[in-house]
């Protein structure tokens, strides 16, 4: 397995995370906050399985993985959902659209869902 460099920021402060939620217009999910300010700002990693690796057939179409959040990625990635929204997704009333609408992204995957 290739394991990517873990980066790990110290705890953002109060005050980055007003700023964030300033720009945002909205207070982030307490859990969210907590977790900037008592554990880290920014945390990223990433692996890779060999692709000679057997597993079982369930999970063989799962070839890597990583975690990919913090608060400088917070208003880039709630501007983008929004944009879907707007542009793809905008009919609250429709059950497909919405499902997108009154979230919070934390986090992209890796094909940017």
């Amino acid at each position: 397995m290739t394991v990517g460099i873990l980066i790990c920021e110290k705890p953002a402060t109060v005050s980055d995370v007003k700023d964030n939620e300033k720009s945002l217009t909205y207070q982030l999910p307490a859990d969210s906050r907590n977790t900037l300010l008592t554990v880290s700002s920014h945390c990223e990693f990433k692996w890779f399985l060999p692709d000679d690796l057997p597993l079982p057939e369930q999970l063989r179409q799962i070839f890597c993985g990583e975690l990919h959040w913090g608060l400088n990625f917070i208003l880039q990635f709630n501007e983008s959902k929004d944009g879907w929204i707007k542009e793809v997704f905008p009919n609250i009333d429709n059950e497909y659209d919405k499902v997108w609408h009154n979230k919070f992204v934390f986090q992209e995957v890796g094909n940017v869902d």
